[in-house]
């Protein structure tokens, strides 16, 4: 940790960049559509998700673990249905009817303060017709699905069942936690079950998607040069990071910190043992299972300076 500490004050993240001829950091973690890597998961969930609104199927529902670019995937996916819906994104997990129809009218630009639940509810179902006889539709997406409590989702029926005589003008897309599937498959969400109609899914990288992972979100930054990570550095992150996106920008973000501080022209695979060390995740169960974590010194892995 000394270089690191020497590092914070004798530089910056702009110097970082320089030094490795980056425009921008490339290993973020605020969710940008442009970084997004599409691996066959993803694009086989972002195909399944823009067919289903395309085809005005009403309900969908994504699925994903935390890191795997399922807020990031949204984004992308809104992004693309700028010209042809409106669009509302619920990413709070609102507790109560009252909450979520607040936040849903907020991001329709609608102001809904002091109004009662059947008021905003009337609200919503202007903005359908709206979009209705305008020729178009509203799209509502709804992140961490997986916390909602049941009658939100009874609301979020109840404004389907409105739109059913509009030609599909109103769709709505669920995305949490494996939990959500569970949730839905309760016998207290079987009405809401029977209107959904595509169900996708969001798994870890493979060791070859985590590898390209990294030359897509370096190329995106502007790097043009050779292989900034070595192969045994590769495989050091995907291994240890079990293909999770975040696990491996959290990787991949402190051992450019440390490449930088020590001057190192590359990352080898002791810069990434040591940068995983740093992390809070070196204390867990897991991380101390893993041979391919370099924190621990009863694995064997002394720090590299």
């Amino acid at each position: 940790m000394k270089e690191l500490v020497h590092f914070a004050s004798r530089s910056s993240g702009a110097a970082l960049l320089d030094y490795y001829r980056l425009h921008w950091q490339p290993f973020g973690v605020t969710p940008d559509p442009r970084y997004l890597y599409l691996s066959l998961t993803h694009r086989r969930a972002l195909g399944s998700l823009a067919y289903g609104i395309e085809a005005a199927r009403g309900f969908l529902v994504l699925t994903a673990e935390p890191g795997l670019g399922k807020t990031t995937l949204l984004f992308l996916l809104l992004t693309r249905l700028e010209r042809s819906a409106r669009t509302a994104f619920v990413f709070q997990a609102p507790p109560n009817p009252r909450e979520f129809l607040l936040y849903l009218l907020a991001d329709l630009g609608i102001k809904a303060e002091g109004q009662d639940l059947t008021s905003m509810e009337q609200r919503v179902r202007e903005a359908i017709v709206g979009e209705a006889c305008g020729g178009g539709r509203l799209v509502v997406v709804i992140d961490e699905a997986h916390i909602l409590q049941s009658p939100v989702f009874e609301t979020v029926l109840r404004l389907s069942g409105f739109e059913a005589s509009h030609n599909g003008s109103l769709q709505v897309l669920m995305a949490g936690q494996s939990e959500l599937v569970d949730k839905l498959a309760q016998p207290a969400f079987a009405r809401f079950r029977q209107h959904v109609s595509v169900m996708a899914r969001l798994d870890p990288l493979t060791a070859t998607e985590s590898d390209r992972y990294i030359d897509h979100r370096l190329r995106m930054a502007g790097y043009g040069g050779d292989r900034l990570f070595t192969s045994e550095a590769r495989e050091v992150i995907a291994r240890w990071s079990g293909g999770i996106p975040r696990k491996i920008n959290n990787i991949c973000f402190n051992a450019l910190l440390r490449g930088y501080a020590r001057k190192s022209e590359s990352i080898d695979s002791c810069i990434i043992k040591d940068a995983i060390a740093d992390l809070d995740w070196a204390d867990s169960e897991a991380g101390a299972r893993n041979p391919y974590f370099g924190g621990s010194p009863q694995l064997g892995h002394q720090p590299c300076f």
